[in-house]
């Protein structure tokens, strides 16, 4: 789960450029501060359901490991 983590934290512009990241149910919502950081297409590379980028906001759709996906990035952002 760790190399998801941390090429989920590059898709989403890197550590600088998260300010949250919270697991809600099968899916992780994170504020990002540039949207244009943002790299799309690195992220559906980890197999999610969905990407739905909206403004500052990026919810990627896991399923099940969404809670378990957050504890790690978080991890590794420290």
């Amino acid at each position: 789960m760790t190399q998801k983590a941390l090429q989920l934290i590059a898709g989403l512009g890197g550590t600088s450029n998260l300010i949250e990241l919270e697991p809600c149910l099968m899916r992780i919502r994170a504020h990002v501060k540039n949207p244009h950081l943002v790299n799309e297409q690195l992220i559906r590379e980890t197999n999610p359901l969905a990407v739905v980028c909206s403004g500052n906001y990026v919810q990627i759709v896991t399923g099940p490991d969404a809670d378990g996906v957050v504890a790690q990035m978080q991890r590794e952002l420290i």
